[in-house]
């Protein structure tokens, strides 16, 4: 497992060896087509499931919810490098651009990737883990994101979000996101009027 203490190390090189010129581009669109058998491990849609997320240097990995892998659709362009671990089977994952695979070690069931482009993940794995820069990421399912960037030349450190009217700061220390999002409380304030219906229906019944 990735410690704190290097994913911030790998925050560093970035800052070294990755310097954007210009914003990242538009989020994937997630419409290419893939493999039934990967299709078919993806969870029921739910709300608040498809995060966002933006940065021009920092790294993630992504873990299991206790133990459920995480599961979904995973699509970012990046300059960098990634290691996909425990891919299940009938899990699909695909390149593009100039990102080629770099090492592999079977019985670990683990791929390293590197270079600048895109990576598909549909399906699930164990750990998904990224450094680099122009990172721009969509990922639709359930897992847990563990995130650290830096900041870029205009001091901004990146962004994610589930609804785009409601857009968060992404940070220089660990920050965990859950992913479906974690909703507290009601999603909408509930009307005096239509509490004291409630109530009165609860003392009626």
């Amino acid at each position: 497992m990735m410690s704190r203490a290097l994913l911030s190390a790998a925050a560093l090189v970035a800052i070294v060896c990755f310097t954007p010129a210009q914003q990242p581009a538009a989020h994937p669109p997630q419409t290419e087509a893939v493999p039934s058998s990967a299709t078919l491990l993806l969870p029921a849609p739910t709300d608040g499931d498809t995060l966002h997320m933006q940065t021009h240097i920092g790294s993630f990995k992504i873990v299991p919810k206790g133990d459920k892998l995480p599961v979904g659709r995973l699509e970012f362009s990046f300059t960098g490098t990634v290691l996909v671990s425990g891919v299940t089977p009938g899990s699909y994952i695909k390149t593009s651009g100039n990102v080629h695979e770099e090492y592999s070690n079977p019985a670990h069931a683990k791929t390293l990737y590197h270079g600048t482009g895109k990576i598909l993940i549909v399906g699930s794995f164990a750990n998904c883990e990224w450094f680099g820069g122009d990172l721009d990421l969509t990922f639709k399912g359930s897992a847990i994101f563990r995130v650290i960037t830096e900041f870029d030349k205009n001091k901004d450190t990146g962004s994610f979000y589930f609804d785009p009217k409601e857009k968060n700061s992404l940070q220089v220390t660990l920050l965990p996101i859950d992913v479906p999002r974690v909703q507290f409380g009601p999603k909408k304030a509930i009307l005096r009027e239509d509490f004291e219906k409630q109530k009165a229906q609860r003392k009626g019944g």
